[in-house]
């Protein structure tokens, strides 16, 4: 013999593990769902504890900062704080009540020693009509979360509040039949 050793033989190679796209697609979709209720919950019951508050907007003044339908959070700050190119939001001067969202253009002397905020709508073509005192303190755009504003819109009426006590339901519901009949069929299945 001539001394050379054959190779030893490879064993073979194990199979990879099968992955469950069904149950990670499950836990994705209910993670997804566990946080979007989360932010929902924090952002809207947030303002009972903290310094902020959320609106919706429902017209389209100030497109395409804030797009018609979008939730807005604003902090409130100290009216000194508030300086031209800020957002705020206010009462209508003509209609309190009514909430109203524009950007400070200019700040100008009230004639009593004091100053007021002329504002604008980034949509509209010229300033509002109506100055708004800078005294006290006033509510500063933060940030806005887009098309929101229709789902709380919606959850508002008896129907939209009937779903949303409804439709969480019925999701858990799917997700234990669903479980139900999986654990059924593998009970079903012969071994292998």
């Amino acid at each position: 013999m001539s001394g050379v050793q054959a190779p030893p033989a490879k064993a073979p190679a194990a199979a990879p593990p099968k992955i469950d796209w069904a149950q990670i697609g499950n836990r994705v979709a209910t993670g997804a769902l566990v946080f979007a209720v989360a932010a929902l919950v924090v952002i809207n019951l947030g303002p009972f504890v903290f310094p902020y508050r959320v609106y919706t907007v429902l017209s389209g003044s100030m497109e395409p900062t804030i797009p018609v339908g979008a939730q807005v959070v604003v902090v409130k700050v100290n009216a000194a704080d508030i300086l031209v190119g800020d957002i705020i939001t206010f009462d209508r001067p003509s209609n309190p009540g009514v909430l109203i969202t524009h950007r400070v253009i200019e700040v100008e002397p009230d004639g009593k020693g004091g100053t007021q905020w002329i504002t604008k709508g980034d949509h509209n073509s010229i300033p509002d009509s109506w100055r708004i005192p800078a005294t006290g303190y006033g509510y500063r755009y933060a940030f806005a979360v887009p098309l929101v504003g229709y789902l709380f819109a919606m959850l508002q009426s008896p129907l939209g509040r009937i779903c949303f006590i409804l439709a969480p339901a019925l999701l858990l519901a799917a997700v234990v039949v669903n479980d139900f009949w999986k654990a059924s069929d593998k009970r079903r299945l012969p071994a292998a």
